[in-house]
This record gives structure tokens, C-alpha cells and sequence, in this order.
């Protein structure tokens, strides 16, 4: 009876750990996203604010926050999926992918500099 319940308790702490290494592994992809999508979007808005240098401080807030806030409802489907399928092979497919996204967006950075 002691060793089934031993068993179960070091069954449920390697899951623990297992869950927390896999999360260790994604949450760096997940910040990069993120800083991805707000630069991205920054530069867009930067790039309409200087089209349209009338606008007053409070409406140039107004349209910050509304840009933050559509990044983040942009970004959490896409982190929501990618959490849910970390432990599966579809995790590192998605994972490649946003890699990839994350790369060819530095190339187009490199030659938009060049």
C-alpha cells in the first residue's frame, strides 16, 4: 500500500517537473512573440503618428492603448495554442514556425536597413 502510494506521489512530482521544464523551454519563444508583435506594431504606430501630427496628447493615448490592446488579443490565440500542444509533437512544429516567422522578420528588417 506505502510503495503504490510512493509510486503515485513520485508520479505526479515527475509530471510537475516535466510540465515545468517543457514551460521553461516555451515561455522564451513566447516573450520573443510578443516583443516581435509590439515592435512591429510600434513602428506602425510611430509611422502614423507622424502622418498625422495634429492629433492631441490624449487621442495620441487613445490610439496607443487601442494598438497594445489588439496586439495582446492578436497574440493570446496564438500563445494559447502553443501552450496547449507544448507537450505534443505539434508544439515544436508550431514552435519551428513562429521561429521562422521571427526570422524572416529580422531579414526584412536587414534589408529595409540595407
Amino acid at each position: 500500500m506505502q510503495l503504490e502510494q510512493c509510486e503515485k506521489i513520485l508520479d505526479e512530482e515527475v509530471s510537475q517537473f516535466t510540465q515545468w521544464l517543457d514551460q521553461t523551454k516555451l515561455n522564451p519563444l513566447i516573450e520573443q512573440m510578443y516583443r516581435d508583435a509590439h515592435d512591429v506594431s510600434e513602428n506602425e504606430l510611430q509611422r502614423l503618428l507622424r502622418r498625422c501630427p495634429d492629433l492631441s496628447d490624449e487621442q495620441r493615448e487613445a490610439i496607443e492603448q487601442f494598438v497594445d490592446r489588439l496586439v495582446g488579443k492578436f497574440m493570446h490565440p496564438c500563445v494559447t495554442v502553443l501552450r496547449r500542444h507544448q507537450r505534443a509533437d505539434s508544439g515544436v512544429f508550431l514552435a519551428s514556425a513562429f521561429r521562422a516567422a521571427a526570422a524572416a522578420k529580422r531579414n526584412s528588417e536587414i534589408r529595409r536597413v540595407s
